[in-house]
């Protein structure tokens, strides 16, 4: 029987209580601000929703470690869903997956800015429907890790329980590359792609001001008209620019709070005396450390875009008037 370390449990909750807090606050404020594009919106929306729900289930999987059960069919359901922490591992993977597509909705918004609105509902689609296949696709075989032997869940598996033994020593290196490689290796490309977009488009219009300076009196006219139409087909919202630091930010704490996890679950594999228990104090540190990120981002997004960082002010402002008046 697992049992409850109430020093880890109390000092993770608050952090994760507080997480929880902030990401129905930015979800509060972006409902009440507008932005141009629906994608980001709804982007936006989901992932402080998701990185709410891991805050949750993390939590929940901190105090209830397993479930009692007293049949076959609710001792298989312990073991391969609850055991596993499957509702926290399915939150944690869609809002990865989500943060991805945050970044390539940046690269499709500045790079290709010009088929980017005739798409749009297209990316939406696409990105929804991407998140949940591509999540639940990764997550099959976490369920099949462990083993339902004599009402008894085993979670230390080796060679003797074959079925678990191999799905593992195959889960491993999969979920390395699908939720750890391959998402930052999208979403370092998006970020540093739509950096260099931003670099040549300065170099561009400092070029262009320079031979502007040059030739004022002469083309004044003609250069105008050719700004307003250069302006009216490749605008691109400023949003995207105000969002690069924050962007680069969430990149940074998900490698940083995914790391830790990452490795401690690969040890399993590479070292033969040491087991990722799931359930354990090492392990659920590991989810809680994963979970940073997920408290982290909405304090960026309030920072990074423009809209929210606005509406927070007011909101400040209101507070401060309010308590001057009660004053």
């Amino acid at each position: 029987e697992i049992k409850s370390n109430y020093g880890l449990g109390f000092g993770c909750t608050i952090p994760l209580i507080i997480g929880i807090i902030a990401n129905l606050f930015v979800l509060f404020v972006l409902r009440s601000v507008t932005i141009r594009s629906t994608l980001t919106t709804w982007l936006l929306r989901v992932q402080t929703i998701l990185d709410a729900l891991c805050c949750f289930w993390d939590m929940i999987f901190i105090w209830v470690r397993q479930c009692p059960y007293s049949s076959v069919l609710g001792g298989w359901f312990q073991c391969h869903l609850w055991r596993t922490q499957i509702p926290y591992w399915l939150a944690e993977f869609m809002s990865t997956c989500n943060l991805a597509w945050i970044m390539l909705d940046r690269l499709w918004a500045t790079v290709y800015c010009v088929t980017y609105r005739l798409n749009e509902t297209k990316y939406l689609i696409a990105t929804s429907i991407g998140t949940v296949v591509l999540s639940v696709g990764a997550l099959i075989p976490n369920v099949l890790i462990v083993e339902f032997v004599n009402m008894t869940c085993v979670t230390h598996v080796n060679s003797k329980e074959q079925i678990a033994y191999h799905v593992s020593m195959f889960y491993q290196p999969f979920d390395f590359i699908v939720y750890y490689a391959l998402p930052i290796i999208v979403m370092l490309f998006c970020h540093f792609r739509v950096v260099c977009y931003y670099r040549s488009v300065e170099c561009e219009q400092l070029r262009h001001r320079e031979q502007e300076q040059q030739h004022r009196e002469q083309e004044e006219q003609q250069h105008t008209e050719q700004d307003k139409c250069h302006t009216s087909v490749v605008f691109v919202d400023p949003l995207y620019r105000s969002m690069t630091v924050g962007s680069f930010c969430m990149i940074c704490c998900l490698i940083i709070g995914h790391t830790f996890d990452v490795i401690n679950y690969l040890l399993s594999n590479i070292a033969k005396n040491y087991l990722y228990d799931f359930g354990s104090d090492v392990q659920l540190i590991g989810t809680f450390v994963t979970t940073l990120n997920s408290i982290v981002n909405p304090v960026i997004n309030i920072f990074a875009v423009p809209a929210v960082k606005y509406m927070k002010r007011r909101h400040i402002s209101f507070i401060n008037r309010k308590f001057k008046g009660l004053n």
